[in-house]
């Protein structure tokens, strides 16, 4: 098993488009309004995950509750 699947958080950040903070939050809010809007990271994810599923939190968790999740996530990429 190489690193990459011993954490695949490991790095998330940096793979990122800038600023990835705001980036992590646009994605977890709504990925499929970025995909439909052209941005091609979301495409790349999602066609590499080979998924069907979107990530649409926008309005179920508030502006506090994202930035609590992007620093737990960011917390866990550096384990």
């Amino acid at each position: 098993m190489n690193a990459m699947n011993d954490n695949p958080l490991r790095g998330l950040f940096s793979r990122l488009p800038k600023p990835s903070d705001s980036y992590f939050i646009a994605f977890v809010s709504d990925s499929r309004q970025l995909r439909n809007k052209g941005d091609q990271y979301a495409k790349s994810v999602h066609r590499s995950w080979n998924s069907n599923y979107d990530h649409n939190f926008k309005g179920a968790l508030s502006a506090k509750e994202l930035e609590q999740l992007r620093s737990y996530v960011k917390a866990q990429t550096n384990q």
